[in-house]
């Protein structure tokens, strides 16, 4: 069974192919291979830096703070697919990807992959609760049940990887800005209960304060694994460069 999978990997670059490229080069896939490795090699003061014991999951669903009110509460938010998560956590519950923040926890960090694609906006019950600040929601509701304050954390944060010259269009910089955030979570809160008044001031501003935002290029982190090992970047530029080509403008990287 693993060799018609290997087989059908290998021929999807022949013509014709029997699926499209881009099931297999994505964005996902290109954040599982950098989160492999960086869980395997230590770079001191790094965003991806894993703490002792940090684990990583890809496509994980973050608990929402708008949960239902009463039967049929059509102003709850579900639960937020999270690209890539780390940290000191458990994977499963309700749902089999379910994420749940360990009771003495010390590293979260949520990241969103992109190839070319914006930060979505707002959701149906509120069009200015983007992805950004969903994902901050969803980081502060994690803490909140594990009743792991925000200032027992070393490492919080949630990143945006994405290639370098879509970061330097600045199209991220707006949905990213804190104050931004800030806004956006106040307003759906006060547009859905009194009662999240509390968890807006006891955990959601003490998570934002702490929290470190970032958007990172996949060129950078590529740049990192060179200085390690380069079979391993030769490699993972290779896909990368096929995920440009299957995804978007034909930007290619070159390593020394």
């Amino acid at each position: 069974m693993l060799e018609g999978i290997h087989r059908l990997i290998d021929g999807v670059e022949s013509q014709p192919t029997n699926f499209p490229p881009t099931l297999l080069y994505n964005e996902g896939w290109m954040l599982r291979l950098v989160l492999n490795w960086y869980s395997r090699n230590k770079f001191a003061d790094h965003p991806l830096l894993f703490q002792p014991q940090s684990t990583w999951f890809s496509e994980s669903l973050l608990p929402s703070p708008f949960k239902p009110r009463y039967r049929g509460d059509k102003q709850v938010e579900a639960r937020t697919h999270a690209d890539g998560i780390i940290g000191h956590l458990i994977v499963g519950g309700e749902a089999k990807a379910d994420a749940r923040l360990l009771c003495t926890a010390t590293q979260l960090i949520v990241i969103e992959a992109k190839l070319f694609s914006p930060l979505s906006v707002g959701t149906r019950n509120a069009p200015t609760y983007n992805q950004a600040a969903r994902n901050v929601a969803c980081i502060t509701e994690l803490l909140n049940r594990a009743n792991r304050l925000p200032s027992q954390m070393t490492s919080l944060a949630f990143y945006v990887l994405a290639p370098d010259v879509q970061i330097k269009t600045n199209i991220f910089n707006q949905k990213l800005n804190k104050d931004a955030i800030k806004k956006a979570v106040q307003a759906r809160t006060e547009s859905f209960s009194n009662e999240l008044g509390n968890w807006v001031d006891n955990w959601f501003f003490p998570t934002l304060e702490k929290i470190h935002i970032e958007a990172i290029s996949w060129e950078s982190l590529i740049g990192c694994i060179e200085s390690i090992n380069q079979q391993a970047c030769q490699s993972i530029t290779m896909f990368y460069n096929r995920c440009l080509a299957h995804n978007g403008p034909r930007q290619r990287i070159v390593t020394s």
